[in-house]
């Protein structure tokens, strides 16, 4: 599970960045398993996404099943959406 809450200027740079996040290919949490120990060998593939606004903060939430892992997709995916709640 990756989080992050991205805190901009305004309503409308924040709708930009949304747009830009949730374009696939865009990078996004990708880049995140790359550069950590903590997620090695874990692949975001943006298939258990989710993001929202509010005011002028992002949230995006993605969620990845570790190996050996036996949750379903459905389960995934109202993980990453229940992250969302954490701040937004």
């Amino acid at each position: 599970m990756a989080v992050s809450f991205v805190d901009t200027t305004s309503p409308g740079v924040v709708a930009d960045l949304k747009n830009l996040v949730d374009t696939p290919g865009s990078g996004n949490v990708d880049d995140l398993a790359k550069n950590s120990l903590r997620y090695a060998g874990t692949e975001f593939t943006g298939e258990h996404y989710n993001s929202g606004l509010q005011r002028s903060t992002a949230a995006i939430a993605e969620a990845q099943p570790l190996d050996g892992s036996d949750l379903s997709s459905d389960q995934l995916e109202a993980i990453a959406r229940e992250a969302l709640n954490a701040r937004t």
